[in-house]
């Protein structure tokens, strides 16, 4: 997913940001969002841009990704492939946060 969102997403809050990493991020941000308008769920993406309600905003990303699923292209593969990889990731992390326990 590092390769559709910026990078601020696995960034610590407390480091400093450079001017040139900003700039990269924002390109990145644009290549992400071209990406998705490119596919058959650019309205689902758009209101999920468009979402400022925090708890609106996870039942709007689940139907964009619900409709991406739906569409079956090719386009969507990559984005799919790394969403199943990093929630795959987080579910193996909290298991063995929890098994600490």
């Amino acid at each position: 997913m590092k390769d559709f969102l910026p990078s601020t997403v696995w960034r610590d809050p407390g480091e400093s940001v450079s001017p040139n990493e900003v700039r990269e991020e924002e390109e990145k941000g644009e290549v992400f969002s071209a990406f998705m308008r490119g596919g058959g769920c650019k309205e689902p993406f758009t209101d999920w841009e468009d979402c400022t309600d925090e708890a609106t905003n996870v039942g709007v990303f689940a139907m964009m990704t619900k409709c991406m699923v739906w569409m079956l292209t090719d386009h969507y593969r990559p984005f799919l492939a790394a969403k199943k990889t990093a929630q795959e990731h987080i579910e193996k992390e909290l298991q063995a946060f929890l098994s600490k326990e």
